[in-house]
């Protein structure tokens, strides 16, 4: 991250631990894509996402005082995003069949967008069918065109970890898609 934006960020956070809602709303609409994108990628359905990403970010705004280091945020919401999104799922799976059901509502984010496609549909259900750490980061990379350190920040790995499961995870992709 450069200086310039670390000290912009450094701004906004200190604003929001100060209670200002259009700060964390400047937060919200810079990090929403890459929380979608983890949350995405450990689902595995678009139902519960909405969801997922409301509680990162109520979770956020609970602890914005406990984040003192602007280049820290991006990591710690990935990490929470994660441990959000598979409690979600975990809750989801315990429910009776009957309570999953839900009306389909229209399409708001590129995840969504992309379902619409039918080949961006098809190509979503292979890609939400792959383990969830190849998900994660071909999600974060190919939907929401994060560079390898910026997921290596969000998943907590070292960068040759990402550039190895992103390799591992198109070799799959490709196999998948051509059967």
């Amino acid at each position: 991250m450069s200086a310039e934006k670390t000290g912009e960020l450094e701004k906004l956070l200190r604003r929001a631990r100060d209670g200002d809602s259009r700060s964390m709303g400047a937060i919200f609409a810079r990090y929403r894509g890459l929380v979608e994108g983890v949350c995405a990628a450990r689902l595995g359905r678009s139902d519960l996402l909405a969801d997922a990403v409301q509680e990162v970010f109520l979770k956020l705004m609970l602890s914005v005082r406990q984040i003192r280091e602007p280049g820290a945020l991006a990591g710690w919401l990935g990490r929470v995003a994660r441990t959000t999104a598979a409690d979600l799922a975990l809750k989801e799976s315990k429910k009776p069949r009957a309570e999953k059901l839900v009306t389909p509502r229209q399409a708001s984010s590129p995840l969504e967008q992309a379902v619409r496609d039918e080949r961006g549909r098809l190509l979503m259900e292979t890609v939400m069918d792959m383990k969830p750490e190849f998900r994660e980061v071909l999600l974060l990379r190919y939907l929401h065109s994060r560079s390898y350190r910026e997921i290596a920040e969000v998943l907590g790995e070292p960068v040759t970890t990402v550039q190895v499961r992103l390799h591992r995870a198109r070799k799959q992709l490709a196999g998948k898609w051509k059967e």
